[in-house]
């Protein structure tokens, strides 16, 4: 399946970059965004498959172009957050395999990418297939783990509310739930979704383990937003949040 839309940005000091190429890979499939000179966001939604992901990448006429900007956001499930005190480029290896021994040098490489502004690091392996190709094709490109973006947008709005809040960033099958308190992170893990319910289950076990109210503290919801409406039957202050990056 593939959308397109096309959007002329307002003119505000929250555009992204003109000229900007950022790109989305995930289970779930490739998406792309481009922002040009004349503030137009183009999005397309592509389906899953490598081979034709990297046809995509490698054919399709809008990432040619020569962006001032390309950012890869990367959503693999070998993930992990540190403090950033503790991480260096030596120890990215160990500490993933502490958590996700199934993973070695031959097959993966090892990324890692701050948390703006928090001393939150997050450590992720990546293919050497795909990191390989990407490099190649974009040689300009940074990568970072996408669930980055949502837990720095959700750290930065808890203390600037002063407030608890829970953001579930979802696709179509898993979600990532984070929970943040004053600029604090108190709770982030990701879970596989394989029903319509899992979702619902998952983020009343949240608020039912921190013991937060479903009519007084906020739920916001981004990603894939055809569960919002099941939510707001269970939490009062179920939001839709846009991260204003592909999706």
């Amino acid at each position: 399946m593939t959308s397109n839309n096309q959007t002329t940005m307002p003119e505000t000091g929250n555009n992204p970059d003109l000229h900007s190429l950022s790109i989305r890979i995930s289970t779930d499939g490739f998406s792309f965004c481009t922002n040009n000179e004349k503030k137009e966001l183009y999005f397309t939604k592509k389906d899953p498959d490598f081979n034709r992901c990297k046809a995509i990448c490698l054919c399709e006429p809008s990432l040619q172009k020569d962006y001032g900007k390309t950012t890869i956001f990367y959503n693999g499930i070998f993930a992990t957050l540190v403090p950033s005190t503790i991480t260096d480029s030596t120890n990215l290896e160990s500490i993933l395999l502490f958590n996700f021994p199934e993973i070695s040098s031959d097959k993966f490489d090892y990324i890692s990418n701050a948390v703006i502004g928090y001393d939150i690091t997050y450590i992720f392996a990546i293919p050497k297939a795909l990191h390989n190709f990407l490099d190649d094709t974009f040689p300009a490109c940074k990568i970072m783990h996408a669930n980055s973006i949502t837990l720095q947008i959700a750290l930065k709005d808890s203390k600037k509310q002063g407030e608890k809040l829970v953001w579930a960033d979802v696709s179509k099958s898993e979600a990532y739930i984070i929970l943040a308190e004053e600029g604090k992170l108190k709770f982030a893990n990701r879970f596989e979704l394989t029903g319509d319910k899992d979702i619902l289950y998952y983020c009343g076990c949240v608020f039912e383990q921190f013991a937060l109210s479903q009519h007084n503290d906020k739920l916001y919801v981004s990603g894939d937003i055809t569960c919002i409406d099941t939510l707001q039957n269970y939490f009062a202050n179920c939001i839709y949040k846009e991260t204003n990056i592909c999706v």
